[in-house]
């Protein structure tokens, strides 16, 4: 959801605005700006990701270079750990993944105003 919430802000939607809405741009954008990168019935966290940082690059507002890298690493890990296809089965992570899945979650959510504005 923060990356999500981040794209709408991105394109200054309400965030009490109709999802819907909201996402059948997020698909017209998607389709436009990333066409090679499946969106998963719009649960993919790349899928978000990349569209986050391909719209703040079109409209000239793109992250800085270090933090463009951390998002993309740290959404990896998160990627990685869980797709779209893994939601109804069972999954155990080691304590490895969870400290992995821990770090990059708290980092987005640490840098989730940056990234929406």
């Amino acid at each position: 959801m923060v990356l999500k919430t981040a794209f709408f802000r991105v394109q200054g939607n309400n965030l009490a605005g109709d999802v819907a809405t909201m996402l059948s741009a997020s698909r017209r954008a998607g389709a436009q700006l990333i066409p090679l990168i499946p969106h998963e019935s719009y649960h993919s966290l790349r899928f978000w990701s990349e569209l986050l940082l391909a719209t703040r690059r079109q409209q000239g507002r793109a992250l800085s270079v270090g933090t463009e890298l951390e998002l993309q690493y740290y959404n990896r890990i998160l990627y990685m750990n869980w797709m779209v296809e893994m939601r109804y089965h069972p999954n155990r992570a080691n304590e490895t993944e969870a400290l992995e899945v821990a770090e990059a979650a708290t980092w987005l959510f640490n840098n989730r105003s940056e990234l929406g504005t």
